[in-house]
């Protein structure tokens, strides 16, 4: 029979889970037939049930179970209650875990496996599902015939709770930072070290766990970030000093990114030995700026441009009304001249009436109302008519106006006839406002290669 040694005693240096693994071992390489026997010793009974472990041995050729206090403490069974503890287990632990955990010792068994360390659920009668951990070796004959195993069982529920909390909490951190486009990183100022999270390394269109020098680390932005980011660094390390900026970086993959890097310092004492911060990616953000900024800046434009049509627009209301107002009073009072009152009057009307026309239409384009007819047209009528009224309103002697039409314009357009004279006015309109002398000439062509065909 082995001899029994006193148990590592639990040092405050060593963390909880790392003691109960030396426990374990130290159980386990004991094989202490001892603790079956009645010789148990009290010490025994202290330090299993003190740290919660159970112990129990299973006689391969009784084919018996047999359990410590612990063991039903764990398992929160009445030993009374159970003709044995191998009815107890299999009644409380659950079916699929407890299939597979027989398999796994039957084949320590058959393979001649040193050890295994399992892990399956139980149904506390008090405390519902628990999680339980198992750890067991295999004693063997001369004949390498297994003649019992030992093991401990330890209730890990605790242990896996936390660990399942953590994960979600990295699991959420993870997703939050994806959908932030958020990440963290950290610089050592003493060694010079980089770190990053994997969130940082896909933003630079890196491997994860990709861990760069600084001098990497730096090199991704552009110059004028680059020169902006290391002064930063510099002051927060001398002044103690938080930073935000925007700046630009260039990818592993070329791509251009603008971020968002925020930094604080951090002190052992009074020296600075870290920098710590995020980074987040706010290309999509910097792009509905710039989109707002060029709105805003289009919307500038067309309230001046506004602004000055109402400007323009009401010196030409004005102007033939003056004239129509001033010449229907020389007519009533100048009756041999009347005629050539009337025809003054009719030419400014006309003028009146286009600039409304104008002014109608441009009020119907700007609420999308403004509508084209398709109409068959002679195109060479309405330039000779256009031709000849702007010819009658000018100095012959002075100005002269041309007019002609490619031989290719077809005798008959479907278009819209209004808008077409719409146009030819206001061509010839600006041309004789800024010619004074020589020849406007107006010249029509049809493109047919288009598509549509442009006139």
């Amino acid at each position: 029979m082995p001899e029994c040694h006193d148990p590592p005693h639990q040092n405050k240096g060593i963390a909880s889970g790392s003691w109960r693994k030396h426990f374990a071992r130290w159980w386990l390489a004991a094989r202490t037939e001892c603790l079956f026997s009645r010789r148990r010793t009290t010490w025994l009974d202290r330090a299993t049930r003190g740290v919660g472990i159970g112990v129990w041995q299973w006689d391969v050729r009784e084919q018996r179970l047999i359990w410590d206090d612990a063991m039903w403490e764990i398992y929160g069974a009445d030993p009374t209650s159970y003709a044995s503890p191998r009815e107890a287990w299999w009644s409380i632990v659950l079916p699929d875990d407890a299939m597979r955990v027989n398999q796994e010792e039957r084949a320590l068994m058959e393979c001649g496996l040193g050890e295994i360390s399992t892990m399956f659920r139980i149904n506390h009668p008090l405390a519902g599902i628990r999680y339980v951990s198992s750890r067991c070796t295999v004693e063997y004959d001369q004949q390498q015939s297994p003649i019992r195993v030992i093991g401990i069982n330890d209730d890990i529920t605790e242990r896996v709770v936390e660990q399942r909390e953590r994960e979600q909490q990295r699991v959420l951190a993870d997703h939050t930072a994806r959908l932030a486009k958020v990440a963290g990183w950290h610089l050592n100022l003493m060694t010079k070290e980089v770190s990053w999270t994997d969130g940082v390394c896909r933003l630079h269109d890196l491997e994860p766990g990709h861990t760069p020098s600084l001098e990497e680390a730096i090199a991704f932005y552009e110059p004028a970030s680059r020169a902006k980011l290391e002064r930063s660094i510099e002051r927060s390390q001398e002044q103690g000093t938080p930073f935000d900026l925007e700046l630009e970086i260039i990818t592993a993959r070329r791509r251009q990114v603008w971020v968002r890097v925020m930094g604080e310092p951090l002190y052992e004492g009074d020296v600075c030995t870290a920098l710590v911060g995020a980074i987040q990616d706010i290309s999509e953000q910097r792009a509905v700026r710039e989109q707002l900024r060029e709105a805003t800046q289009a919307a500038e434009t067309a309230n001046e441009a506004k602004t000055s049509f109402l400007a323009n627009i009401s010196h030409e209301l004005r102007t033939p009304l003056t004239s129509i107002i001033g010449f229907a009073g020389l007519a009533r009072e100048d009756v041999e001249n009347v005629r050539q009152h009337l025809d003054t009057i009719h030419r400014n009307g006309e003028h009146l009436l286009a600039v409304i026309n104008d002014l109608l239409d441009l009020s119907k384009a700007d609420a999308g109302m403004l509508q084209l007819e398709r109409v068959v047209t002679d195109v060479r009528e309405i330039v000779r008519d256009m031709r000849d009224q702007y010819q009658l309103r000018t100095d012959t002697d002075r100005l002269a106006i041309e007019a002609s039409v490619a031989h290719n314009v077809p005798d008959q357009l479907n278009i819209d006839p209004t808008r077409f004279r719409q146009i030819l006015h206001n061509l010839l309109n600006n041309a004789v406002k800024f010619t004074d002398e020589g020849r406007v000439d107006v010249n029509v062509a049809f493109d047919s290669r288009r598509q549509p065909p442009t006139l």
